[in-house]
């Protein structure tokens, strides 16, 4: 079976899209409470530490990983974020953009996966991304290759 011509193998399920969001969220969650363990909750250096840690989440953490490498729930759940036209990796500046548009739409943006081609979420439309499983990279950008070239862009 396929969707909008991509094999419904090479996606992942939507409960597997939201493990791996739960798996990057519970790790961010860690790493916010980890410091008032150390210092204590009213710290100012636990509070710095903490805000730090957000920062570096938003701005490090999940464009870097995204974008060169794969994040812990990505890696554990076994998908990965890919270019839509070419099946590549995204990048960073654009995995920057994604993670954004994802935290300002919020929830919205995972409702609208089952009605949308690919099961891509609103981020990955605004962002030109997809999310395919590990194993179906190299035959996912095969695919995005003959259909770029078919589409005549």
């Amino acid at each position: 079976m396929t969707e909008n011509g991509i094999p419904l193998a090479w996606l992942p399920t939507l409960p597997r899209r939201y493990a791996a969001t739960a798996v990057d969220g519970a790790l961010m969650l860690v790493a916010l409470v980890a410091p008032t363990a150390f210092w204590g909750a009213d710290d100012a250096a636990a509070r710095g530490m903490r805000a730090a840690l957000v920062v570096g989440a938003f701005l490090v953490y999940e464009p870097l990983c995204t974008g060169r490498f794969v994040t812990l729930g990505q890696w554990v759940t076994g998908v990965r974020v890919r270019s839509f036209d070419s099946g590549e990796r995204i990048g960073v500046p654009r995995a920057f953009l994604r993670i954004w548009i994802k935290i300002l739409l919020g929830i919205l943006s995972f409702v609208v996966m089952p009605f949308v081609p690919g099961r891509r979420a609103l981020h990955d439309l605004a962002t030109g991304s997809i999310v395919i499983m590990a194993g179906a990279g190299m035959e996912f950008s095969r695919w995005a290759s003959f259909h770029l070239v078919a589409d005549g862009a």
